[in-house]
């Protein structure tokens, strides 16, 4: 018997993947309103983008189209792509919400996996692959797999295409990666790890 570790740590079951793009399109318009989604069809998409099919954001963030008439549904796009760029900026209180799970999987993560997930924030590219890993982390090749698969199985990566290449499992995760970074490692070992990545 085999299976992922969901978020809530010591326990096993059947992980639910991202929401495909028609599913996540409907949950989305159903708390939104049909209105606004085919009035901004574009904006919309952006915003799902931003969510990575995860469903707790996809709802967030209708609420938040749904609750705000007076907003375009881009007026919204940009202020949560801002949100979840910038390291030192406030979150919103729903971005908080929606990242809960991530930053509970976090904080329970050895040393090593909370690391390399702290640097794929960082990255100019969500994917690493495990000799990426050994380069950046200066760790042998088993210990550079034991983190991937560490950040696999708590769902904040996910396999990238086969092989041993891995990205954030939705940007939500790169935008809580990102934020801890600058909290943990500061902007001048960011710029160090940056450099070495390029």
């Amino acid at each position: 018997m085999s299976g992922r570790r969901s978020f809530d740590a010591g326990r096993y079951r059947e992980r639910l993947g991202a929401l495909s793009a028609p599913d996540d399109l409907a949950l989305f318009t159903a708390i939104a309103g049909a209105d606004r989604v085919a009035a901004e069809p574009d904006a919309v998409r952006r915003v799902l983008a931003l969510c990575g099919g995860y469903p707790l954001g996809i709802r967030l963030c209708a609420h938040r189209v749904r609750s705000r008439p007076r907003w375009s549904v881009a007026a919204i796009a940009d202020q949560l792509t801002a949100e979840m760029s910038d390291p030192y900026g406030a979150a919103h209180h729903d971005c908080v919400v929606a990242t809960a799970r991530i930053a509970r999987a976090y904080a329970e993560l050895d040393p090593l996996p909370a690391r390399l997930l702290r640097l794929i924030g960082v990255l100019p590219s969500r994917e690493v692959s495990a000799p990426d890993v050994t380069g950046l982390l200066g760790v042998p090749a088993h210990r550079a797999a034991f983190a991937l698969e560490a950040l696999a199985d708590v769902s904040l990566l996910v396999e990238a295409g086969g092989g041993d290449r891995y990205r954030t499992a939705n940007p939500l995760v790169w935008s809580l990666a990102k934020r801890a970074a600058y909290a943990v490692d500061g902007a001048d070992a960011i710029a160090a790890l940056s450099g070495s990545a390029a």
